[in-house]
């Protein structure tokens, strides 16, 4: 964008990017400011622009999935969109559509971190938490890796009230970039909090 102020897909992905590290606020001023300049676009290029802009911005799931059905459907090669829609359907909680997606995602990039990580986390809606650290193992053996596989670990842990576990992947992930160790702390105080331990929780 220092190039060129008026590049649509800049924006649309600088957005993403900062969107992923849930800077949520600076994600959405740079995905309007994609959608303000959709028009320079090309197809795919304004079919990136309008689901991440339905994700992001206006948080319509089911506009979002019906972008991105047809983003699909017109370019079935592309893994982008078959694997945002796992994630917009997990964010429905619709975990068998969610699975059955980025099952398909699976296939086109199956070395992506972030179709791992969707596949992790549909498992983990489906209460599969074995299938949840086997997708994660299998990943990680392949060199892929992000704190994002150590928090879906640590709900797995959680959720089969595994304390060793969370303890181990919440002192993993901070091996991360600092601003991990804040969600590791997030978790640790949440899970005191499901125990009834407030005072620990702030």
């Amino acid at each position: 964008v220092e190039l060129d102020p008026n590049f649509a897909l800049a924006y649309a992905n600088l957005g993403q990017a900062e969107t992923n590290i849930f800077e949520t606020e600076l994600g959405e001023e740079y995905t309007r400011k994609a959608y303000e300049l959709r028009d320079r676009t090309n197809e795919t290029e304004r079919l990136y622009v309008d689901t991440h802009y339905a994700d992001n911005v206006t948080g319509d799931e089911l506009k979002a999935i019906e972008l991105y059905k047809t983003w699909a459907d017109e370019y079935p090669q592309d893994y982008i969109p078959v694997n945002n829609l796992s994630v917009a359907y997990s964010r429905i909680g619709d975990w068998n559509q969610a699975l059955d997606w980025t099952t398909r995602a699976m296939a086109l990039a199956p070395d992506d971190v972030i179709v791992n990580y969707a596949r992790a986390a549909a498992y983990l809606g489906l209460n599969r938490f074995d299938d949840v650290k086997n997708v994660i193992s299998q990943a990680m053996a392949k060199g892929l890796d992000t704190p994002r596989f150590h928090w879906i670990l640590y709900f797995a842990a959680f959720a089969q009230n595994d304390r060793t576990a969370m303890e181990h992947e919440a002192s993993y992930v901070t091996k991360f970039k600092p601003d991990t160790i804040a969600g590791v702390l997030m978790l640790e105080g949440l899970t005191g909090a499901y125990h009834g331990k407030l005072g620990g929780a702030g």
